[in-house]
């Protein structure tokens, strides 16, 4: 995955957690619109698990016990949970260039 996808998917993972905290914020606060941002904050949440998962099941690098461990971490915490996944492999795949290079 390129650089600047990563970068999107990042902005977009951290919009939608923006969101679901405002949306909690003005739920606390009995505001009749807190129910959208909470929405949006999931929508945008759902979709980068379903490409983190469809990375993660189709990644060669990973065995299949850490194929489940990043499985079971999405599902329970999924918003961070998909942040350290991303961040992790920017980091994994910043190692393989420097020694391809």
């Amino acid at each position: 995955m390129n650089k600047n996808l990563k970068e999107i998917l990042h902005s977009i993972i951290s919009i939608g957690i923006v969101f679901i905290i405002t949306g909690i914020v003005l739920k606390f606060l009995h505001r009749p619109d807190s129910d959208v941002y909470i929405t949006i904050g999931t929508v945008f949440t759902v979709l980068l698990t379903v490409v983190a998962f469809v990375e993660i099941i189709l990644s060669k690098s990973m065995n299949n016990l850490s194929k489940a461990v990043w499985a079971v971490c999405l599902l329970a915490f999924n918003p961070v949970a998909v942040l350290v996944y991303f961040y992790k492999r920017q980091e994994e795949q910043k190692k393989s260039d420097l020694i391809v290079e």
